[in-house]
């Protein structure tokens, strides 16, 4: 799978590359118009002595317009291809990294924890929040470099079955519930398992994360790797795909029902209409949905 995303992206940089050059030729073709456009005033005076000049220039540049006509098509298409190769990439990483979460918080065993006392603390943390995991589930597991350099190393560890991430994942509100020292783990700070997101995932959750803050929304969360807002408990749950969502949101315009995530506990087709607190527009349900509560 990695020879297959590393041939992806040697592919993409070639077209990235074909992008640039396009760019630069098409820019040199603008120049050369602009110049043309200022012969023509000068040659005009003297149509009569300089025609055969003058149409000379006309021509040129119309075959410039043909040539710079032509290579936007070719650029539009090299651009194209460059998106369909990312999404590619996308879906192999997003694929990859389902069967992964990523656990904080939790004390290395030994400053030198080998990946065995790395598997050993996951198993001692998913059985104690009541998580049926055995070693078999776990493909691997290891520490990575955190942002702040004075904070435990995270962990990343890689399940063998998705079954035995979601039954880790359905159980980790149980984290508030168990003391560590129990199971013999330590913590530094508070303890918390995230589903692994894609770079690009982890960005676009990041700006959701900023979303929620700037826009008074109560939850932004991850599930099976989907980022979701929710605005209050009344609130229908919005699905994060893409930046767009965002702008719509923030912009409250165009179909609200972008993004919606219509999960089977929800009810189906439930559409939203504008309303608002204190003159902000918001998007609400236009039937109830108080019966229904989720805990994000």
């Amino acid at each position: 799978m990695s020879s297959g995303i590393t041939k992806l992206q040697k592919e993409n940089d070639e077209l990235k590359k074909q992008v640039a050059e396009f760019s630069k030729q098409l820019e040199t073709m603008r120049e050369k118009m602009a110049s043309i456009d200022e012969e023509p005033r000068s040659v005009e005076k003297s149509i009569q002595h300089f025609s055969d000049e003058y149409d000379d220039i006309r021509t040129f540049k119309d075959s410039l317009v043909y040539d710079i006509s032509k290579m936007q098509t070719q650029l539009r298409t090299i651009e194209e291809n460059v998106v369909k190769i990312e999404e590619a990439i996308e879906d192999i990483n997003r694929y990859s990294y389902q069967y992964n979460v990523k656990i904080l918080g939790v004390s290395k065993t030994n400053p030198k924890e080998t990946p065995k006392e790395t598997v050993d603390i996951c198993v001692k943390l998913f059985n104690g929040i009541g998580a049926t995991v055995s070693k078999q589930d776990i493909d691997i597991a290891h520490r990575v470099i955190p942002r702040d350099p004075n904070k435990t190393p995270p962990i990343i560890c890689k399940f063998t079955r998705r079954i035995a991430k979601e039954d880790v994942m359905n159980c980790k509100a149980r984290l508030r519930e168990i003391n560590l020292d129990d199971i013999d783990l330590h913590a530094e700070g508070r303890v918390n398992i995230y589903d692994h997101l894609t770079p690009k995932s982890q960005l676009l959750f990041n700006r959701a994360k900023k979303f929620q803050a700037d826009n008074n929304f109560k939850y932004c969360w991850t599930k099976n790797s989907t980022i979701l807002l929710r605005e209050s408990d009344e609130s229908n749950v919005i699905k994060v795909v893409n930046q767009a969502v965002l702008d719509k949101l923030l912009s409250r315009t165009g179909s609200p029902e972008v993004g919606l995530f219509f999960d089977s506990n929800f009810p189906s087709g439930t559409m939203y209409s504008r309303g608002g607190r204190g003159g902000r527009g918001v998007f609400r349900p236009r039937r109830s949905t108080a019966n229904y509560r989720q805990d994000p």
